[in-house]
């Protein structure tokens, strides 16, 4: 059976940076795409077929063409996404001298906007889960400021992202329930100093912290946009069965399994158990 293709936008980075090393020499004196392997080894690992989509504005319909998938990586960096005025986005996104963090931004939002018309399955990791929420009107904050005041705050800035540091609580009825099974709180790494502090419209909440911190968003009006706040490509060697299977399920699943149109929009199917639905598609499983 033909793996399907799963593209991964990569980061952007100005000459004479090394990502995370700061005291070691430079990758290159140029400006480089850069992403590191474990995106595109959990695409492998869940049965797709990852491909790196680098910034030519012109070329994003023809990537698009190819992809049956789209997984936004994390990453630091703002959301600035002012670009100067009068200005060739085609050749400012190719520009040495350009900002990195608006480059990305401008990229990725418009390469999410197109996949969003046209329905293709997304799933965004930390970095890639607050774009999400970018792109539907939301907006970020400081974790500092918006954990609750009732509750133990968590520590979400978690330097080892193979550990996990917190547990989250999943919302009934979700993608990310169905891709969980019976497992409805477990553990997740945390690698963030930002989080959702207003939800974009037609989104919904998935999971959350004890110190309500928005952990996983879904998107109301699409069959399959998922954000999740932690990194699962760090995790799948820790035999966690939902992060697993929430990667199977974007590599393999049909576009319709999770949601259907209506007169009122999108409305969740009625669903058999998501281990029934993986055998019934010849995905491998693992029990736990």
């Amino acid at each position: 059976m033909k793996k399907p293709m799963i593209g991964v936008p990569l980061a952007y980075c100005n000459a004479g940076f090394q990502p995370d090393q700061a005291s070691l020499p430079t990758f290159s004196d140029f400006p480089f795409y850069a992403l590191r392997i474990y995106e595109a080894n959990a695409i492998y690992q869940a049965g797709g077929a990852p491909f790196y989509l680098p910034y030519v504005w012109e070329e994003i319909d023809a990537y698009l063409d190819l992809c049956q998938g789209l997984v936004f990586p994390g990453g630091g960096g703002s959301f600035e996404t002012h670009i100067p005025p009068h200005t060739n986005v085609s050749e400012y996104l190719l520009n040495p001298q350009a900002n990195p963090d608006l480059v990305r931004t401008t990229y990725e939002l418009e390469l999410l906007s197109r996949a969003l018309k046209r329905n293709i399955p997304i799933m965004g990791l930390c970095r890639g889960a607050q774009l999400i929420n970018k792109a539907f009107g939301g907006e970020l904050g400081q974790v500092d400021t918006l954990q609750s005041p009732l509750f133990e705050p968590l520590v979400h800035w978690y330097k080892t992202p193979a550990d996990l540091a917190h547990p989250i609580t999943i919302t009934p009825g979700s993608i990310l329930a169905h891709c969980a099974g019976s497992e409805k709180n477990f553990e997740t790494n945390s690698i963030h100093h930002e989080a959702i502090s207003r939800l974009g419209k037609n989104l919904k909440i998935t999971a959350r912290t004890s110190d309500g911190i928005i952990e996983a968003i879904e998107s109301t009006s699409h069959d399959w946009v998922v954000g999740l706040q932690w990194h699962p490509e760090f995790l799948l060697t820790s035999l966690v069965p939902p992060y697993l299977l929430l990667l199977l399920t974007l590599a393999k699943a049909p576009r319709n399994l999770f949601y259907t149109p209506g007169e009122n929009g999108v409305q969740p199917k009625e669903l058999l158990p998501i281990r029934s639905i993986m055998l019934d598609l010849n995905i491998p499983v693992l029990f736990l």
